[in-house]
C-alpha cells in the first residue's frame, strides 16, 4: 500500500503521530511502533527529506528519554513501549540538520539535548548556543531557546576559559 507514492508514508506517519497525540496515553503507546515503522519507509523512499529525518530523529529522542518507570507503567497497563538510544536520535537529528542547516530551531535544540544524553557535552554546547542565536518564530522555537539557555547555564563548568588555554595559568613547570 502506497509503495509508489514516495509521500504516502511521511505524510501517514504525521497524521498518526498527530492523532496519537490528541488520543489517550494507550493509544500513544501503541502507536508508536506503527508511526516509527511508517517514518523508516519514508525514509528508504525519500532519504533527503528534512521533515523525515527530524521526525525520526525525534521519535527516537523521545523512546530513549522515557524512564524506566514510565516503561514499567506502559508495560504494565498497555504494552512494552519501543527501545531505542540518544546515538540513534543524533543520527537522524544530525542527518536534518546537514539537509537544512540552522533552519529549524527545534532540531537544533534536540541535537544539543542528545549530545547532553552522550555525554558530548562541548557538542552539546555548541548546539544549545546555535539554538538559542536562532531566530524565533514560534512559541515552540521561544521554549527552545528558554530551555537552551537553562541547559546552557548547567554546562558552564565545561568551558574552556582562559585558564586551560595559556600556560601560565597552570604553571606546567614553566617559569613565567
Amino acid at each position: 500500500m502506497g509503495e509508489g507514492k514516495p509521500y504516502y508514508h511521511k505524510w501517514l506517519a504525521i497524521i498518526l503521530n498527530a492523532r496519537n497525540g490528541m488520543d489517550s496515553l494507550e493509544s500513544k503507546v501503541i502507536g508508536y511502533p506503527e508511526v516509527r515503522d511508517h517514518l523508516k519507509l519514508a525514509c528508504q523512499t525519500n532519504p533527503k527529506d528534512f521533515t523525515i529525518q527530524h521526525m525520526l530523529g525525534k521519535w527516537h529522542y523521545e523512546m530513549a528519554n522515557l524512564t524506566w518507570f514510565q516503561r514499567f507503567l506502559a508495560r504494565y497497563f498497555f504494552e512494552e513501549p519501543p527501545k531505542s538510544n540518544f546515538e540513534e536520535a543524533y543520527k537522524y537529528l544530525n542527518k536534518a540538520e546537514e539537509l537544512l542547516p540552522r533552519t529549524y530551531l527545534p532540531n537544533v535544540f534536540l541535537l544539543g539535548c542528545a549530545c547532553i544524553h552522550l555525554g558530548q557535552y562541548y557538542r552539546a554546547k555548541y548546539y544549545l548556543n546555535m539554538a538559542i542565536n536562532l531566530p524565533t518564530h514560534s512559541d515552540c522555537d521561544k521554549c527552545c531557546s528558554t530551555n537552551a539557555k537553562r541547559l546552557l547555564a548547567k554546562l558552564e563548568k565545561y568551558d574552556l576559559g582562559k585558564d586551560l588555554l595559556y600556560e601560565s595559568y597552570h604553571n606546567f613547570g614553566f617559569t613565567s
